[in-house]
């Protein structure tokens, strides 16, 4: 039920930049300086730099997030590199083996 409501709350959230970008520049249309400033060029490319750098702050934080929340809801036992390393011991001796 999450997911039916997450992708397209998601997608709108995503867009709201973009909504708001054309507003200011429909604004800048209507009366000069309005809506992105003095120099609307320089405006739009700090209004576009700092929402793509919010968007790419926020990609990079939902890994770390989905981990944190995977580990709050069970216990995160065993670590992945102790089922890696556990791996690695028996295809070691496996190895052995067949020697």
């Amino acid at each position: 039920m999450l997911r039916q409501f997450a992708k397209p709350a998601l997608a709108t959230a995503l867009l709201l930049p973009w909504v708001w970008l054309v507003y200011a520049i429909y604004l800048e249309t209507q009366q000069t300086g309005s809506g992105l400033g003095a120099d609307p060029v320089e405006g739009l490319l700090h209004y576009l730099g700092e929402s793509g750098l919010i968007l790419l702050l926020s990609a990079f934080s939902v890994t770390p997030l989905s981990r944190r929340l995977r580990c709050w809801r069970a216990p995160c036992w065993p670590t992945t590199t102790a089922i890696h390393g556990a791996h690695r011991a028996s295809v070691g001796e496996h190895a052995r083996a067949l020697e």
